[in-house]
């Protein structure tokens, strides 16, 4: 993400996380105000998919073939302990 866009969306949060102090929300947590910004506005995680997915298909394009599954998922069955499959 560009630091111009970053720069707007936090301003643009603080005023969302502002309006809603004013308007009876002082009861919300942070991670309950962050969600329902996300909610409102899932165009920002959009971009973000977006931009990943490029970069995916930009390393495949460029010969990367990605690792296999069977090894991606032992790796996060034994980040997470979770019994093997």
């Amino acid at each position: 993400m560009k630091p111009a866009a970053t720069n707007d969306e936090l301003r643009a949060f603080h005023r969302f996380v502002g309006e809603k102090l004013k308007n009876g929300g002082a009861g919300l947590s942070p991670e309950e105000a962050l969600e329902e910004w996300r909610e409102q506005h899932p165009e920002v995680e959009f971009e973000d998919d977006t931009q990943a997915i490029q970069a995916a298909l930009d390393d495949m394009a460029n010969g990367d073939v990605g690792r296999p599954y069977e090894e991606v998922m032992a790796e996060i069955r034994a980040k997470y302990g979770l019994p093997p499959q």
